[in-house]
């Protein structure tokens, strides 16, 4: 909602997020915000990938992903 401030790749991930949650895909007792956050720091991880080590990537960001979808979708 870009009156509000709100970019609208964050307002419809923000419904996503929302949707599995309310359907049992996600957990619930994480901050809807939180899990956006949280999802949206990979992208901060790819743009830091010289200093963490080229020679890692993408894989580095593969076991990311796969580690806070465990996360997210077990309690």
């Amino acid at each position: 909602n870009y009156s509000e401030g709100i970019p609208a790749h964050k307002e419809s991930t923000i419904n996503l997020i929302d949707l599995w949650k309310s359907e049992g895909k996600i957990r619930q007792d994480i901050d809807t915000d939180m899990i956006y956050g949280i999802i949206y720091s990979i992208i901060n991880v790819d743009m830091h990938k010289e200093e963490i080590g080229v020679k890692y990537f993408p894989k580095i960001l593969d076991y990311l992903f796969e580690f806070i979808m465990q996360g997210l979708t077990h309690s």
